[in-house]
C-alpha cells in the first residue's frame, strides 16, 4: 500500500510514501502522518491511498499522528477549492484547518443529538413584532435544512442578537451545530458574554490572539461534540 501524502510547502504536488505492514489496517485519508523529507521528518495528511507509484524507491512512513481522521466529507472540497482561489498548495490549504499543536485522543463516536447537551434555564426577552417576523423567516429556513443565505437588517440595539440565540437554540434542537461569525476580535468578548449566558459552557471561542493550545483545545471539544456552538472571526469556518 501506498500513501499520498500532502505538506504544509508551497509546493503543488503530493509525494509517495510506502505504508509498513504495522500500519496498513489503520491507516486512512484524513489522518496526519510523520514521513522522513529530506533530513527532515515532517507531518502531512494523506490525502489518498493507492496500490502503485511511478516512483521506483519510495521512503516508509514512520508513524500515524491522529487515532481519526482530522479532514473529512466536505472539508475536502474546501481545502480543494482554497487551494485554487488562494493560489497555495493544497498541503497548505488543509494546514490552516488544523490546529498544529492538535493531539487527538481516542473517543467513542457518538451520533449528533441534544443528549448531554443541556442548556442552562434563561429567561428570554419578549420578542417585539419586526423581531418576531423575521425569526418566522429565520426559523422555516432551518426548518428546510438546506443552505441559504438571509439579510437581517436592523440597526445598533434592535435586537439582531437575539434572532441569532434564538436560531441557534433551534439549530441545537435539531441536533446540528452553529457557528457565530464577528467580524473582528474586539467584539468577541461582549459577544461571547451573551452566548455564554444563554449556552453556558456549550460555547467555543475562535480566533488569532489565542494560544496553539487553546485553538488545539477548542479543536478537540469540538471533534468530539463536547460543545457544538462556536463564536470566532473568520477562521472559525473551517470548524
Amino acid at each position: 500500500m501506498i500513501a499520498e501524502v500532502a505538506f504544509n510547502l508551497p509546493l503543488e504536488r503530493t509525494f509517495h510514501y510506502l505504508v509498513p505492514d504495522s500500519l496498513q489496517e489503520c491507516l486512512q485519508p484524513g489522518r496526519r502522518v510523520a514521513a522522513p523529507f529530506g533530513a527532515r521528518e515532517l507531518i502531512g495528511l494523506v490525502v489518498n491511498l493507492v496500490s502503485r507509484s511511478p516512483i521506483q524507491e519510495l521512503k516508509t512512513i514512520r508513524r500515524i499522528i491522529d487515532p481519526m481522521p482530522v479532514i473529512a466529507d466536505e472539508r475536502w472540497a474546501l481545502a480543494s477549492w482554497l487551494s485554487a482561489y488562494y493560489a497555495c498548495s493544497l498541503g497548505e490549504a488543509l494546514a490552516v484547518m488544523v490546529p498544529s499543536d492538535l493531539r487527538l485522543r481516542e473517543a467513542p463516536a457518538r451520533p449528533a443529538s441534544t443528549a448531554g447537551l443541556l442548556l442552562p434555564p434563561v429567561e428570554r426577552p419578549t420578542l417585539t413584532p419586526q423581531q418576531q417576523q423575521a425569526f418566522e423567516v429565520l426559523g422555516a429556513a432551518l426548518d428546510r435544512q438546506r443552505f441559504g443565505a438571509i439579510l437581517l437588517h436592523g440597526v445598533t440595539g434592535s435586537g439582531k442578537t437575539e434572532l441569532y440565540l434564538r436560531a441557534i437554540e433551534r439549530v441545537i434542537g435539531q441536533g446540528r451545530g452553529a457557528v457565530c461569525l464577528v467580524p473582528e476580535i474586539a467584539l468577541t468578548p461582549q459577544t461571547i458574554d451573551r452566548f455564554q449566558e444563554r449556552f453556558g459552557a456549550c460555547v467555543a471561542v475562535w480566533h488569532s490572539r489565542l494560544t496553539s493550545r487553546q485553538r488545539a483545545e477548542a479543536w478537540r471539544q469540538i471533534a468530539n461534540e463536547q460543545v457544538r456552538i462556536v463564536v470566532g472571526t473568520r477562521s472559525a469556518v473551517f470548524l
